[in-house]
């Protein structure tokens, strides 16, 4: 992360243990619907990277009622009002268009300043003025504001109350007051009714919905914090590309490590951020294998501009989504060093090789791999200037040493952190790869770009399909 402030000691505010985690859902029909509007209770909350579903299921029924803490979320559509119980799970209902996809197009403006002048882009939404009355009433805490984190919390401030949290109390008050984060995003505005706090157990304590945008290196500190304040039964989603380094675990298992009993979902795909918040058309995916819970999650995270897509494979999302960061890293090399769109296709479709079979012995699913997940994220992140990990690969193949580069850069490239972390899994699970041990050995081992693409060259010759 960029910064390692050490959190202020914060009291612990747990709810009481669960006793039942079970739900109950709960729709009236419009006849029986009473004038008044809930208020929710409980909260939702999502965790995102600091860089970046077509759920049907609509349950009726009820079944059992948690015996201890019940939080409420409550939305009137087309006049009629639904109740959503959050026990375990969030459970979706009849109604699908509960949640509304209300994020709309993005209106540019150009705003001059005394040195120069530039165009700068105002999300907005849909035509129409927004209040923080959302439709639901639901409450979205975003945690981490970097370019992806902002974008998101930006994203779901139109379907929902979003807030984010900063670190820095004066990144907050700039977002407050600004609405602009001009370290990571200085050349867009952001959303009036998007609010943010340096407060962790404020925003955490009152959210509905947890995203998790943080870096892999500092993502469990961050998560054992967040735990200490949030409620029963709250989903968490994690927008973060990585690996544990001391453990190689995934931020899907860091995360049900430090806060058990929770949902957590993954949200990922081919979203470079300043793309995404300028309202280019775009994909993405979030996977959690509890369909009820993805379907409320594409409502809350898709807009006219980003189409959500739901995907039970959160192993084989989450593999890809780190894989791709690496193999990103060996695309640049081969960009700095002067090669052409071969050189370059050869890589992206040898480290989609290594990627799904590190994938498929880890228990992903092969059509994953094929995906927005898998090879949509691979070609944007490769390609990309925006990209981080693209960046860090051609200076290294401009020359330039790890840490020349690192020490120049405001924000993290996952792929130099990750990348140990990956070889170590591949080898504990028998899968070769060889594009990763050479990206390994230039970010970590002290070898040079030309020297990793001669390894490369000089391996045997084999079967491609094999």
């Amino acid at each position: 992360m960029a910064d390692h402030d050490v959190f202020e000691s914060l009291g612990r505010n747990r709810c009481g243990p669960v006793v039942d985690r079970t739900v109950e859902a709960e729709a009236c029909c419009p006849e029986r619907c009473g004038a008044d509007l809930l208020r929710p209770t409980s909260y939702l909350g999502v965790v995102a990277d600091d860089e970046q579903w077509n759920g049907s299921d609509r349950s009726s029924d009820s079944v059992g009622q948690p015996t201890r803490q019940t939080h409420a979320i409550a939305g009137r559509q087309n006049g009629c009002e639904t109740l959503l119980r959050l026990g375990e799970r969030l459970h979706g209902h009849e109604h699908g268009d509960v949640h509304p996809a209300s994020v709309g197009s993005v209106e540019r403006s150009a705003r001059t300043t005394v040195s120069s002048t530039r165009v700068d882009r105002r999300v907005k939404t849909g035509g129409r003025k927004m209040t923080n009355q959302t439709s639901q009433d639901i409450t979205i805490g975003v945690i981490g504001a970097g370019s992806w984190g902002t974008t998101v919390a930006a994203l779901t401030s139109g379907n929902a109350t979003t807030r984010l949290w900063a670190r820095r109390s004066d990144l907050a008050d700039e977002i407050n007051e600004r609405h602009t984060n001009s370290r990571y995003l200085p050349d867009f505005f952001l959303p009036e009714q998007l609010s943010a706090t340096s407060s962790l157990s404020d925003i955490v304590g009152g959210s509905d919905v947890i995203v998790m945008a943080v870096p892999s290196h500092g993502y469990r500190e961050v998560a054992r914090e967040v735990a200490l304040h949030l409620r029963p039964w709250v989903p968490v989603v994690t927008l973060s590309k990585g690996l544990e380094r001391e453990s190689q675990q995934r931020m899907s298992e860091v995360t049900a490590e430090e806060m058990a009993g929770h949902p957590v979902a993954v949200m990922t795909g081919p979203n470079l951020a300043k793309e995404i918040i300028s309202g280019q058309p775009a994909a993405s995916v979030v996977a959690i294998d509890d369909l009820r819970i993805a379907s409320e999650l594409q409502r809350l995270f898709s807009t006219p501009s980003l189409r959500v897509y739901t995907n039970p494979d959160v192993v084989g999302c989450e593999v890809a989504g780190v894989v791709k960061n690496v193999i990103a890293i060996a695309s640049g090399m081969a960009q700095g060093m002067g090669f052409g769109d071969n050189t370059r296709a050869t890589l992206i479709t040898r480290g989609l090789a290594e990627m799904t079979r590190l994938g498929l012995e880890l228990g992903g699913e092969p059509g994953t791999f094929a995906g927005l997940a898998g090879m949509g994220d691979l070609i944007a992140t490769c390609a990309s200037t925006q990209s981080r990990n693209n960046t860090v690969g051609r200076r290294l193949g401009e020359g330039e040493t790890i840490d020349e580069i690192v020490e120049s850069m405001n924000m993290v490239a996952e792929g130099v952190k990750s990348c140990p972390s990956v070889l170590d899994l591949a080898a504990a699970a028998g899968v070769e790869m060889p594009i990763t041990e050479q990206v390994v050995a230039v970010c970590h081992d002290g070898r040079s770009a030309k020297e990793a693409l001669a390894a490369l060259m000089d391996r045997d010759a084999k079967s491609e399909l094999h």
